[in-house]
């Protein structure tokens, strides 16, 4: 009579996701410190990678609607300070 030991799961090794940070995402210095997505595959919401910074992939229409939205407050700033007393 043998005696059947129970299964192990096996540890299969997640594969990371990989995913690169933009170029225009980078603050000033970080041109040689993007580093890919340390997250599985498969994760829901936004890429991480091994130093614990966070970034999402935005497609052309939010990035045209955030720069339509920076250029509108600097130019509410700029005539806000040509009209002030």
């Amino acid at each position: 009579m043998t005696t059947h030991r129970p299964r192990r799961p096996v540890n299969t090794p997640t594969v990371p996701c990989g995913a690169l940070r933009p170029p225009w995402q980078d603050g000033p210095g970080d041109a040689g410190e993007r580093l890919p997505c340390a997250r599985p595959t498969d994760h829901n919401g936004a890429h991480t990678d091994a130093d614990g910074r966070t970034w999402i992939i935005t497609t052309a229409e939010v990035r045209y609607a955030l720069s339509v939205l920076f250029a509108a407050e600097a130019l509410r700033d700029a005539l806000a300070e040509e009209l002030a007393p």
